[in-house]
């Protein structure tokens, strides 16, 4: 298994990014912040981009300001997914949905997830930190991965640098026992790291040629695998507490998504 923190990759900026044109990107939480300017870069880029959030109003409100952003969106298709990944349902509806309105989807971009929330439960039952953030996505990428094109098609997984804090007791999954929602996001985080790598080990395991790829500013990592369809495992490391706004941030999502790096 490569080290997170080497990846060969430098000074890299949204202007290496490919013509995009016929590739589509559903990006989880895309209505607002990273996700958001990860959708915009994408975009400019000729992207197709799905923005796919729990609620609607926010989400209309979001793929009109992408699309009203004129000259620096290009020629692709901007759409948009009800999806919310604290309820299992609805996760399979969207999966279900995805599967008839879109085609082969280039890059699943797991960028939502909520943070130090107080203690409550997924529609589920599951603590909504580790229930949103990990199991969520955890589902959404399983059902969409037949979707994934099967010969450069990409997984961004985003973590944080939290991780590092994050200890998962399997006596006390669901934190029913003294719940601390700093702890919960940092374990979920973590879970959403060792997602990445796992499905990162999984490809390797079975014959896929890797690599590994530092983001500018030191805040992402991905492994790409390849297995037929590449798996670009991303693990980013963001530091929203650190002062780094969400156009900086986006940089690392578009990179491991889009490419133009590798």
């Amino acid at each position: 298994m490569p080290h997170l923190t080497e990846s060969g990759i430098t000074n890299w900026t949204p202007e290496r990014l490919p013509d995009l044109s016929g590739r589509r990107f559903i990006i989880t939480g895309g209505n607002s912040g990273i996700g958001f300017e990860a959708a915009h870069l994408l975009a400019a880029r000729n992207a197709d981009v799905v923005i796919a959030c729990r609620n609607e109003a926010k989400g209309k409100r979001a793929l009109e300001k992408l699309v009203n952003a004129g000259a620096n969106v290009g020629a692709g298709r901007c759409d948009l997914l009800v999806l919310d990944l604290a309820d299992m349902a609805s996760i399979r509806a969207a999966s279900a949905e995805a599967s008839k309105r879109f085609g082969a989807v280039h890059a699943l971009i797991n960028n939502a997830g909520v943070m130090q929330t107080p203690k409550s439960t997924t529609a589920d039952g599951f603590e909504l930190q580790l229930g949103t953030n990990h199991l969520g996505h955890f589902l959404w990428t399983a059902l969409m991965m037949p979707q994934v094109d099967q010969d450069a098609g990409r997984v961004v997984t985003v973590s944080s640098i939290m991780h590092k804090f994050g200890r998962i007791n399997f006596d006390n999954l669901m934190m029913e026992r003294g719940y601390n929602a700093n702890l919960s996001y940092n374990r979920s985080k973590l879970a959403n790291l060792m997602f990445a790598l796992e499905l990162h080990r999984r490809l390797e395991a079975v014959g896929s040629a890797h690599q590994i790829h530092r983001l500018p500013s030191r805040l992402f990592r991905h492994a790409v695998a390849k297995q037929g369809r590449q798996s670009a495992v991303q693990a980013g490391l963001h530091r929203f507490k650190c002062g780094v706004r969400a156009g900086r941030g986006a940089r690392g999502l578009a990179n491991g998504a889009g490419g133009g790096g590798d």
